[in-house]
């Protein structure tokens, strides 16, 4: 208050803007709001911003209001182009929609402003993977190119990875694995990503053990690992372990794979 204040007797329209978005993000966090609604509108009477439109874009979206969320995304655009959060926004929106073509058109945007953007990476990946063949190839160009930009991100090497068993690459995908454990420590879902990789495409359920011990000792209250590890271990006939395992996910929350993700590679790479 003492800002706006100080900002209508200076007559000074951007200091009046910024007081405006604050008021309106403090009765938001307040619940109150048609307040919040009054303080960002009067905020962007006084001086169309770009954060000012996205942080409305996302009151809006809070509330379900989808088209008013999109326009107030496409606002801040039209100031400001190479807002990466109103572009990812804006395909995320796309995505829960299934128009990939401009999700995709978005993501793009979003990766060539910042290339080291690693959810837009994932996103984009994942809608690729929809196209199958053609996307499949389309995934394995991008993520080539984001390990250059992000080599110690073992997310990227996990959706590498997938990619190429996606194009029956196994020994690509296998390769991936192991140059990423060789280069990054400490990630457990490198080696959950790999065991479980090991037992069902390599068929090598002792390497894939020690893999999957490796990422419990890393992240032993992960229930996801716990629940994958039992549920190797019901193939491979060992029940009593299975039930352990399986009591250990049960415990922590993760009592079967739809829990958390449709698919296995998602699930991990999250």
């Amino acid at each position: 208050k003492k800002m706006r204040s100080i900002a209508i007797k200076m007559r000074s329209k951007p200091l009046l803007a910024v007081a405006d978005c604050l008021m309106a993000r403090i009765h938001q966090a307040a619940g109150r709001k048609v307040y919040a609604e009054r303080y960002y509108r009067e905020s962007l009477d006084a001086q169309p911003r770009s954060e000012t439109y996205v942080l409305l874009a996302d009151f809006w979206a809070d509330q379900d209001h989808a088209r008013e969320a999109r326009e107030c995304y496409q606002n801040a655009l039209a100031i400001a182009p190479d807002n990466t959060e109103a572009h990812y926004n804006l395909a995320l929106g796309y995505l829960k929609n299934q128009d990939y073509e401009n999700a995709i058109k978005h993501l793009r945007r979003i990766i060539d402003i910042d290339p080291q953007h690693v959810a837009a990476i994932r996103e984009l990946v994942r809608t690729l993977w929809q196209f199958r063949s053609t996307g499949f190839k389309e995934a394995l160009y991008l993520l080539r190119e984001a390990i250059l930009d992000n080599p110690r991100n073992a997310e990227i090497h996990l959706l590498l990875a997938y990619t190429y068993k996606l194009l029956k690459k196994q020994r690509d995908a296998e390769g991936v694995f192991r140059t990423a454990l060789e280069n990054i420590s400490g990630d457990s879902r490198l080696h959950w990503g790999f065991a479980c990789f090991l037992n069902r495409d390599m068929k090598n359920p002792e390497a894939a053990e020690y893999h999957f011990q490796k990422a419990l000792a890393l992240d032993p209250d992960n229930g996801a690992i716990h629940y994958y590890y039992g549920e190797a271990l019901q193939g491979w006939e060992r029940e009593e372990d299975a039930r352990e395992q399986l009591e250990a996910a049960r415990k922590l929350g993760y009592e079967n794979a739809a829990d958390y993700a449709e698919t296995e590679e998602e699930t991990i790479a999250r």
